[in-house]
């Protein structure tokens, strides 16, 4: 028989203890291009961008981009013997979780990033797509989930870097399991096995846009069926109200604090809403976010 490790179970009194910094946690930022997602990483404490889109120069940023490889390549180019930049990805990532001075990594964008790694392993698999092979019954396919997610996870398991993801937005039609009808929700644009990974790895799905002419932070907002993993904070710590909204400063320097600030629970202009649920039938007009 094996050899097992030695089973220990928590005592009643070993409970996780959720952080109290908000940059500790795998958050998902998404929103409309040029909201400004990527200047609001800058914010973030000890903050390096991987920058998958093209670089930008009106940022002063700690950047990691295009020059330094960080592209998404074909995989006919990687066949044909182009360097993989999803390789290199995982070499940056790597070293960028040894280095001290580094305490969170952005990966901007996160639908770019697993799309190099998609490329990456179909290059590995010589074809251009997994539709090409042949009775693979979706083996690629998940080859490419676990090797995205692995990626992620280790990432996570660093207990001194956190890991902001970023995003565009797509609306998505959702339809009830009772077939009474459809949700109109507001998700990341990435592709939808990449979505399913971020739903098991982001603890925060926060969404980045305009409410009354101020750039805001929508952490739960069901007017705009925003699809969120929301777990503690945001909570108005008087009367213990979700905090669904609040506004950014427009110093993009203060991102960062005004969300740890609200995470924390004591943002005084934050805005709550009350919870409902929107059903949109069947051939029924869309409702547009506001």
């Amino acid at each position: 028989m094996a050899k097992t490790k030695k089973i220990i179970l928590p005592g009643p009194d070993d409970f996780n203890i959720p952080p109290e910094d908000f940059h500790d946690y795998t958050v998902l930022l998404m929103g409309a291009k040029g909201i400004g997602k990527t200047t609001a990483s800058s914010s973030f404490p000890g903050n390096l961008n991987i920058m998958w889109e093209p670089r930008r120069k009106n940022v002063k940023l700690r950047m990691i981009g295009a020059d330094e490889g960080i592209m998404v390549r074909p995989a006919q180019e990687i066949i044909d013997g182009a360097d993989d930049p999803w390789e290199l990805f995982i070499e940056y990532c790597a070293a960028a979780v040894d280095d001290p001075t580094i305490t969170t990594i952005t990966v901007d964008t996160v639908d770019l990033a697993y799309q190099a790694c998609f490329e990456s392993v179909c290059a590995r698999l010589g074809v251009t797509h997994p539709n090409q092979i042949k009775d693979d019954y979706g083996a690629s396919w998940n080859t490419i989930k676990n090797e995205f997610n692995a990626l992620i996870d280790t990432i996570r398991a660093s207990e001194k870097v956190g890991l902001l993801l970023i995003s565009h937005v797509k609306e998505r039609d959702q339809e009830f399991q009772d077939g009474s009808g459809t949700l109109s929700i507001i998700g990341p644009s990435c592709a939808p096995a990449c979505l399913q990974i971020l739903k098991s790895a982001c603890e925060f799905w926060l969404y980045y846009g305009w409410k009354d002419g101020n750039r805001t932070i929508f952490c739960r907002d069901p007017d705009r069926l925003i699809d969120v993993a929301c777990g503690t904070g945001f909570m108005d710590p008087e009367t213990g109200e979700p905090i669904n909204s609040f506004t950014i400063p427009s110093n993009p320097d203060a991102f960062y604090d005004t969300l740890n600030t609200a995470f924390r629970g004591s943002n005084s202009k934050s805005k709550k809403v009350t919870k409902k649920k929107v059903i949109k039938k069947k051939g029924a007009k869309r409702k547009k976010p506001s």
